[in-house]
């Protein structure tokens, strides 16, 4: 029997705010529903030089409702500024198992750990520290019995050991540490998001959606390329396109769709692939190309994506996956497709296991291209952790390079009913209209025209026609006397 999701906000999109709030309601026009599907690990073994992923768990899946909260609506700018709070309800009904499921999981703060105060102290005190880590403290690369819902939110409680280290590498740990503990998506559920400034396109509709800034800044400073000269420009640290869930009107098939999804630090785009039939709607479906994630020696413009952990640690160029370090507080993550889907023999190689599917592993938007409303998007990404081999560290000198999968998301948004029922009667039915009236209006013109050039034909034919050689109303046999006057 499925069970009820109690969401308070299931039919509010925008919540009340204790600070002045003006709705503006253009900036949220879909009821955006996403489905996470969470994939552990369960057990990770290195045997010989390869590592092996045994399971997968799930999917575990949770609905989340996103209530933008407006800030401020600048006419004169013509932008929009707002947050927007997340609410996460679990849905066991849609999933595999219960947030009480215990895993096996890959040991991030660990690794995270031991490579940072590699770079941070000298090797022998990050060897003493990390093998006191390991024999004392009981600390590996797995750790067991994790529960799903303290790997994504709740938090797993970390050794105050981990603290310890850090303050003593200087080291600033990410969002994901807080309080004492380590999840993926650590105190995030209810809070809200940093600010982002939207374009409103009154005044420019090719800029409707686009976002201007986000946390207040006009661009990204984790992609900064030092090699380039001062003030050129930095073209991975640009913020581009919407957040996902708006885009211009009258798209095009030459359009890239660009999308800046700011968990994962970067700018992603969408090349259009073909013509589709949403439940009734014609759209334009597009899908990411392979250009995205594809090694800097082959494509030059992702060469600021290429970062080195410097401290002679290897630093291969990746294909089908690129670092997280600079935006995650030197965490060394790495994020992919799914299964590696297009990526590298060097990472996928590295790992048995991995069955990457075009189908179910890709990024893919669905657009009504008249509009430019969002009718789906599955936003699918892999979170990996680089296990990076550590000269002069005991534990980790003679390891294999090699990413881990920790888990897969699919955050899947998309149109609701009643939105999908008003734009088909309000745009599609017209636009069908018009189309075959248009038809009707070229029949009946043709038939027009048809019909003027046969009576026109008809007339000439008339005028043309010879003068009879006996007059009309000539009896047989009757003689025929010129018609002379009398003088």
């Amino acid at each position: 029997m499925a069970k009820t999701n109690r969401n308070p906000y299931k039919a509010s999109i925008f919540k009340q705010h204790q600070k002045p709030l003006v709705i503006f309601g253009a900036i949220f026009v879909l009821v955006l529903l996403l489905l996470t599907f969470f994939i552990g690990i369960p057990l990770i073994i290195r045997e010989q030089i390869k590592l092996e992923a045994r399971l997968e768990v799930g999917p575990y899946v949770w609905e989340e409702k996103r209530v933008r909260n407006v800030l401020e609506v600048n006419e004169e700018k013509d932008y929009v500024r707002y947050t927007e709070t997340l609410h996460y309800y679990f849905r066991e009904d849609l999933s595999v198992g219960s947030q009480e499921d215990k895993m096996d999981i890959v040991n991030i703060p660990f690794v995270a750990l031991s490579t940072i105060l590699y770079q941070k102290v000298y090797s022998f005190i990050a060897n003493s520290a990390i093998d006191h880590f390991m024999e004392e403290e009981k600390e590996n690369i797995v750790q067991r019995g994790v529960k799903v819902r303290e790997f994504i939110f709740d938090g797993v409680k970390l050794n105050p050991m981990y603290e310890s280290l850090a303050n003593l590498g200087g080291i600033q740990l990410p969002a994901e540490f807080a309080d004492g503990t380590f999840a993926m998506y650590n105190r995030k559920n209810g809070t809200e998001t940093p600010e982002y400034i939207v374009n409103r396109g009154v005044k420019n509709v090719t800029k409707f959606g686009d976002l201007m800034a986000f946390d207040k800044k006009p661009e990204l400073t984790w992609w900064t390329n030092s090699s380039l000269p001062a003030g050129a420009q930095q073209y991975c640290n640009k913020i581009n396109g919407s957040d996902g869930g708006m885009f211009p009107p009258f798209v095009t098939k030459d359009r890239t769709i660009y999308i800046f999804p700011y968990e994962i630090c970067r700018n992603i785009y969408l090349d259009f692939v073909k013509e589709v039939n949403y439940q009734g709607v014609p759209a334009y479906y597009f899908k990411i190309p392979d250009r995205m994630l594809a090694n800097p020696r082959e494509v030059p413009t992702n060469d600021c994506y290429l970062t080195s952990y410097g401290h002679g640690l290897p630093d291969p160029p990746f294909r089908g996956a690129y670092r997280m370090f600079t935006c995650k507080g030197g965490v060394p993550l790495l994020l992919s497709k799914p299964h590696y889907l297009g990526a590298s023999d060097a990472i996928r190689n590295g790992i048995n296991g991995m069955k990457p599917d075009v189908s179910i592993h890709d990024v893919e938007l669905e657009v009504e291209p008249n509009s430019g409303m969002l009718l789906r998007i599955n936003r699918r990404i892999q979170i990996n952790l680089e296990y990076i081999p550590l000269p002069d560290i005991t534990a980790f000198e003679n390891v294999n390079h090699t990413a881990i999968p920790v888990f897969w998301v699919d955050e899947a948004i998309k149109i609701d009913d009643a939105s999908l029922e008003d734009l088909y009667y309000r745009l599609i039915i017209p636009l069908k209209i018009v189309a075959f009236g248009k038809w009707i209006v070229v029949g009946v013109t043709l038939v027009c025209i048809l019909s003027a050039l046969l009576q026109m034909l008809f007339t000439n034919q008339k005028d043309k026609e010879p003068a009879p050689l006996i007059p009309n109303g000539t009896k047989l046999g009757e003689t025929l006397l010129p018609n002379c006057e009398k003088s």
